[in-house]
């Protein structure tokens, strides 16, 4: 004890005397915040409250002018007592595109709504929520609480508007120039509206060094093998043009740089949105949107400069969510044969690991998440007579359904060359309380590409893809098998 007191002057001491430069040091490192100002920015919760009151009279106005046809709404008693007891509760049997479509376009606009005003990422997905609630008990007050959109208006909320969020901020924080201006308020316009009508003047002052992004543009040919199996087989052989765009953003200090650092973030620091596009001589044969963010997460880097070059590594650990569309044409064009799915990645995890070998560079990451979404049965056209089964997949040939998603990637860089590789496996399974008969589907997709850069920006890559297609419908199976070899070119911006 008397040992402990004569040393605490020393520390107290060691603590007012400590370099400047060490806890200029300690601060820089902390990431820069998402919204930044000339001047501090309160948030505005009344505003927030008036725009999700805005937003909830808005849709009832045309629930009950479009979808009731302007007749009775259907307010009884009944039912909402129904509702308040838990007894009207369960999943739906609307169509795919009312439930992954506009619960989806409402989910955003209840969270983006609240981030506009200042908002943290918890407490806009709790707008988001409470949006959700007052829908289902207020709005679509003749039919039951809808448990898939309970789930997928909030979640598709943070999943889809925080990454868009983010992509906003960034051009927000970058000089202002006519292009900044313009992409900063077309992928957050209410915050824009919002910072407008306050007057607030925004910040422009981030560097390279505070944060670090990827925008690729690319475009490319593939000749694919399809081989569908429902039951009977049938091969296709076709060739599609494709148009992929994406961006990557990691606002943490120094993330691919030289640096000593350690920290937590928790203001979605980590984000990507991702379009993939395909068309051939069938029309649309491809289709796949995918949004992910890292609310938060613990990043440490270890990286200095020698003779050679950078040298080092860091790495991120991370709670992530996302949200996934995908269409995909196995077969001949035809309605049936299309493949549709979205869902929701309400909680995962995501490991990622970047280092600098002097001249080379090495990028892995390997992602871990719930699922709960919108399936088609690829084992549907299969199953024969559809009288009997649950009226969502009968007419809309889909299901509820919840399971596992995996991915992997690395991606290896040299004196210009590079190679990559990835790998996705996903399961669902049916979770609708309507349906009596087992439903499950599957994905495996491993992709493998070899680059060499053509010019500063631009990069040649030839690529090969393998995708396998499982699923089975009550005693009905069936599956589809792709295969496609290409020619990319891609700019990293």
């Amino acid at each position: 004890m008397h040992q402990t007191r004569r040393l605490a002057p020393l520390f107290v001491g060691a603590a007012v005397l400590l370099p400047p430069a060490f806890a200029a040091a300690q601060s820089t490192n902390e990431p820069i915040a998402t919204f930044a100002y000339s001047a501090p920015a309160e948030k505005n919760y009344l505003r927030a409250i008036l725009e999700l009151e805005s937003l909830s009279t808005i849709s009832e106005v045309w629930y009950v002018i479009d979808v009731r046809q302007g007749g009775d709404p259907g307010y009884r008693w009944q039912m909402f007592q129904r509702k308040l007891s838990g007894t009207a509760l369960g999943h739906d049997d609307n169509a795919f595109g009312t439930n992954f479509h506009g619960h989806g376009v409402g989910g955003n606009a209840y969270y983006l709504s609240a981030r506009g005003n200042q908002l943290s990422i918890g407490e806009s997905f709790g707008f988001a929520v409470a949006g959700a609630l007052l829908w289902e008990y207020f709005g679509e007050i003749s039919e039951v609480v809808s448990v898939n959109d309970l789930i997928v208006t909030p979640f598709s909320g943070i999943t889809i508007g925080e990454p868009f969020t983010q992509l906003s901020a960034f051009f927000d924080r970058q000089p202002a120039t006519f292009t900044t201006r313009l992409l900063g308020t077309a992928f957050g316009p209410i915050k824009s509206l919002n910072d407008a009508f306050d007057g607030r003047v925004l910040r422009r002052a981030s560097t390279a060094r505070d944060e670090w992004h990827r925008f690729t543009l690319g475009g490319s040919v593939q000749l694919a093998r399809e081989e569908l199996r429902q039951p009977q087989s049938s091969v296709i052989e076709r060739s599609d043009v494709s148009l992929d765009l994406r961006e990557q953003l990691a606002r943490l200090r120094d993330y691919e740089g030289a640096t000593e650092q350690s920290t937590w973030f928790d203001d979605g620091n980590l984000s990507d949105i991702s379009l993939h596009i395909a068309a051939g001589s069938r029309g649309l044969g491809d289709l796949a949107f995918a949004t992910h963010v890292v609310p938060f997460g613990y990043f440490q880097r270890s990286a200095h400069f020698d003779p050679s070059g950078l040298r080092g590594g860091g790495f991120v650990v991370g709670f992530e969510m996302g949200y996934r569309y995908l269409i995909h044409d196995y077969g001949d064009g035809l309605e049936s044969t299309r493949d549709h799915s979205a869902f929701i990645q309400p909680a995962g995890a995501r490991f990622e690991y970047r280092a600098a070998l002097g001249g080379a560079s090495l990028a892995a990451r390997l992602d871990v998440a719930a699922t709960y979404g919108g399936i088609h049965p690829i084992a549907s056209r299969a199953y024969g007579d559809r009288s009997q089964l649950a009226p969502v997949i009968q007419h809309f040939d889909y299901y509820f359904g919840a399971g596992a998603q995996l991915e992997s990637s690395l991606e290896l860089r040299f004196a210009g060359l590079e190679a990559d590789g990835s790998l996705v496996g996903r399961h669902f399974a049916c979770v609708d309380e309507h349906v009596h008969l087992p439903i499950s589907d599957a994905w495996q997709r491993f992709e493998f590409g070899l680059g060499a850069s053509v010019l500063p920006s631009w990069t040649l890559r030839l690529f090969a893809t393998d995708t396998l297609r499982t699923g089975r419908l009550g005693a009905a199976r069936g599956s589809a098998h792709e295969s496609a070899t290409g020619i990319e070119l891609h700019a990293n911006l």
